[in-house]
């Protein structure tokens, strides 16, 4: 599934939430225009890259749920010159501050029906296409939502929590490091694809 970033939920959710939780008296207007306000990365390199996220000429696509028909790798996405973004789907609920999100992507996803000490997965051979895919200046995401998920917020504690989880899982959280799925690696952000406006701003403080 291909859309150019003015259609894609990701940006006007991230950047409805991010104008939030700006501090109200900035140094200069242009000071947040900038990679590493966007996209801070504290536990992986800092990598060169061309994107603008204010652009309007920023091809994004989906990645995770067609590979089961044999589609087109993350690697081949990455290797697309015309692409700029590449949106992973998807986390479906959250599961306390002690377990991993249940997500399913590709072939990387949580079980099912997990063990009473279940607490996460590993998924090094993914973790590493990321990283090669960062080092050629492709953003990757991940997004919340699906057909069948269940992210119900019904507080802003709840959502202060949530936020707390995907930080410390796939962002640049040091907090869990045994629950990260993508070891050391960094996502670039998070796709809202379903109105969770609590929890965008609350994601925007932890990158501010």
């Amino acid at each position: 599934m291909k859309m150019r970033a003015s259609e894609l939920v990701t940006v006007t959710a991230f950047m409805s939430g991010l104008a939030a939780a700006l501090p109200s008296s900035p140094s200069s207007p242009s000071s947040y225009n900038n990679l590493n306000y966007y996209f801070p990365r504290q536990t992986a390199p800092q990598y060169p890259s061309s994107f603008d996220p204010l652009s309007n000429n920023v091809l994004a696509v989906y990645y995770g749920k067609a590979q089961y028909n044999s589609n087109p790798s993350l690697m081949d996405l990455c290797n697309d010159s015309d692409i700029d973004m590449i949106v992973m789907g998807f986390i479906r609920q959250f599961n306390g501050p002690n377990v991993q999100p249940t997500f399913d992507i590709a072939n990387c996803r949580t079980p099912s029906n997990p063990a009473a000490n279940f607490t996460g997965i590993s998924c090094p051979a993914l973790a590493a296409s990321i990283t090669q895919c960062q080092s050629v200046g492709k953003k990757v995401m991940i997004s919340l939502g699906g057909s069948n998920a269940n992210l119900v917020l019904s507080s802003d504690a709840e959502a202060q929590q949530a936020a707390n989880i995907l930080w410390n899982v796939f962002g640049a959280g040091t907090a869990t490091p045994n629950l990260r799925p993508f070891g050391n690696v960094t996502l670039d952000g998070f796709d809202f694809g379903r109105p969770l406006a609590p929890l965008s701003s609350c994601i925007c403080r932890h990158m501010s």
